[in-house]
């Protein structure tokens, strides 16, 4: 599929944390090509060119789950309260479209609302638990006929574009829809490199917007060596954003993460990031992060540790109904891998194992 059409697939799938399933399908089409795979018990899994090769193997993975709601409870008067799954700034819901799946599959139009200023106060604050999604249901018992009940899940509406400068798009999701792109993108170019020194698996995991949880059993199920996890977090090029800690850049290239509270990266690997990056003439931002976490907090510490890092594609408004990314980033991404990749041979994972 071409770029922009897989983004949009991508993004505009339905796929919140425990709902995954339309996003793995993607996924495993594209990488149809790839002869082998391998599922959990969750619903991630992995892809990869051969089945067990002897060397060594290195876990690709992108999380397939997005931010969304779930049903809590409902109104005598046809409308919804809901819990957000994953984290939001709640500022961002009030008057956005959303689609709410029922039980039975069907995907039901609605809207966030919200008190509106005319009935508020000078002195009210704004107050999240009064936020609700309306479908235009008369009562409850509409909303029951049409298959509503607590345990729905819903996810902000589809609205994939371009922008005016077509290298920037925005859309739903791209946490983590990009890294998935980036993985069936380097997957397909790897097609044509030939003979690598390593294995590559292409993982996707499930949950990660709630605990990282898929990413535990995928790797269990995967026992990688290595791990590169592919991520889409949050820019900070925007007002209001101090310029002297800028790290995350739309159009600064790929942002290998040398730190955050939950994962210290194997230096060998961060280091090989940084250098291909350099040598290959790839831009490259590094990250430090304060607060965050990825997949890579539960795959560095599976089994016996998996050296582990973190390399990304900044989104802005990341955690919102709507993102912006610059699809040079993911070209950059993806050329750094597939060098990096090259790399990647026997006495380098037992220099990044300790061993």
């Amino acid at each position: 599929m071409e770029q922009y059409a897989l983004l949009k697939a991508l993004s505009d799938a339905f796929g919140v944390s425990g709902n995954e399933t339309d996003v793995i399908r993607i996924f495993r089409e594209e990488l149809g090509f790839c002869p082998h795979w391998a599922g959990d018990a969750l619903g991630g899994g992995y892809a990869a060119f051969e089945a067990d090769s002897g060397k060594p193997k290195i876990l690709l993975v992108a999380h397939a789950d997005e931010v969304g709601f779930v049903v809590e409870n409902l109104t005598d008067n046809g409308f919804i309260r809901f819990v957000t799954v994953g984290g939001w700034n709640h500022l961002t819901l009030c008057g956005q479209q959303v689609v709410l799946r029922t039980f039975g599959g069907e995907e039901i139009p609605g809207v966030i609302g919200a008190i509106p200023p005319h009935f508020l106060g000078s002195g009210d604050n704004f107050n999240e638990k009064e936020l609700f999604i309306d479908v235009g249901a008369r009562d409850r018992a509409e909303l029951e006929s049409w298959g509503i009940y607590p345990g729905c899940f819903a996810v902000p509406a589809p609205n994939f574009r371009t922008l005016k400068n077509e290298q920037f798009v925005m859309g739903k999701a791209f946490d983590d829809r990009v890294g998935l792109l980036v993985i069936i993108e380097l997957f397909e170019k790897l097609r044509a490199v030939g003979m690598l020194p390593c294995t590559p698996l292409a993982g996707a995991s499930v949950q990660e917007e709630v605990g990282c949880r898929g990413a535990r059993t995928l790797a269990a199920l995967a026992r990688p060596d290595l791990a590169l996890i592919i991520e889409g977090p949050p820019a900070d090029d925007t007002p209001g954003l101090k310029d002297s800690l800028r790290q995350g850049i739309l159009g600064g290239g790929p942002q290998p993460r040398a730190y955050d509270k939950t994962t210290i990266p194997s230096v060998p690997l961060l280091k090989l990031a940084v250098d291909t990056a350099r040598d290959k003439g790839i831009p490259c931002q590094l990250a430090v992060r304060r607060t965050g976490s990825t997949d890579a907090s539960q795959i560095h510490i599976s089994d016996v540790g998996v050296p582990s890092l973190v390399i990304s594609v900044p989104v802005r408004n990341a955690h919102s109904p709507v993102g912006i990314l610059d699809i040079h980033d993911v070209d950059w991404t993806v050329d750094l891998l597939v060098a990096m990749l090259q790399k990647m041979d026997a006495g380098f994972v037992r220099q990044c194992r300790l061993q």
